[in-house]
């Protein structure tokens, strides 16, 4: 289940049951990655070429009007820029997750997407079904470029401010305590009041424990500006990581 911390309230909650059977319970949360909401810089809408850009008239069309023509697509070019900081390289994944996933049911006829630097070099690219592979990019400028089709021009226009997330890796896993108190979670930066986090423990058939996840208090990479988020994992049992929250 999705866990979320807010900016002000330091700590989020969850519960661990054991309804069937006695469980372990050794908790971990880390946190790996930033993702980084990016609006386009740049938008323009065309009309396709008249010879390729063309979608045929449907059956129904045809048997109501035989001389229906075929309507012409838009292709719709957006922007996005990049900026990537620090002394070492990071591990980078452009998305669009407003979009991703779909095919048959999808809003727009089609879609793809390409990361480009700063000299029109293409590295890496992806589409709506299948996830791409993080790329490791130095410091400097780049841009992530998306191209969507629809017939029906008003359409792009109404969706040219889609948003790109970009899910870039953090050189080290940040932590997050983990405690069994409220007092405790909600005030992560007190460390001198004799305060434990939850230890490894055996949770006995219909038991329940509950969990405060605070937030984490070392230093976040230079490069992470406001408005990023932090992203991770909280797994109930670190010996055992598919036994995730």
């Amino acid at each position: 289940q999705p866990i979320t911390i807010t900016p002000s309230s330091e700590f989020a909650r969850l519960g661990a049951g054991s309804p069937l059977r006695a469980e372990q319970l050794n908790p971990e949360c880390k946190l790996k990655s930033i993702l980084r909401t990016l609006r386009p810089s740049s938008v323009d809408i065309t009309l396709g070429s008249a010879e390729r850009d063309s979608e045929p008239p449907s059956d129904a069309e045809l048997a109501s009007n035989a001389g229906e023509e075929p309507s012409q697509i838009y292709e719709m070019r957006l922007s996005y820029t990049l900026k990537v900081e620090g002394d070492k390289p990071v591990e980078v994944t452009p998305s669009f997750p407003s979009l991703f996933n779909q095919l048959y049911d999808s809003p727009v006829d089609s879609q793809i997407w390409s990361l480009q630097d700063k000299n029109a070099k293409m590295i890496t690219y992806g589409s709506s079904m299948h996830h791409a592979s993080s790329t490791s990019l130095k410091k400097g400028d780049y841009t992530v470029s998306l191209l969507l089709r629809h017939p029906n021009r008003s359409t792009l226009e109404q969706i040219k401010d889609i948003p790109c997330e970009v899910s870039m890796k953090m050189p080290a896993p940040l932590s997050c305590n983990l405690y069994s108190e409220l007092d405790k979670a909600s005030t992560p930066t007190v460390k001198d009041d004799g305060r434990k986090p939850i230890e490894k423990k055996l949770l006995s058939k219909g038991s329940h424990q509950d969990i405060y996840v605070a937030r984490p208090t070392d230093a976040l990479p230079s490069w992470v500006a406001p408005g990023d988020v932090l992203q991770g994992a909280l797994v109930l049992d670190k010996d055992k990581e598919a036994v995730s929250s």
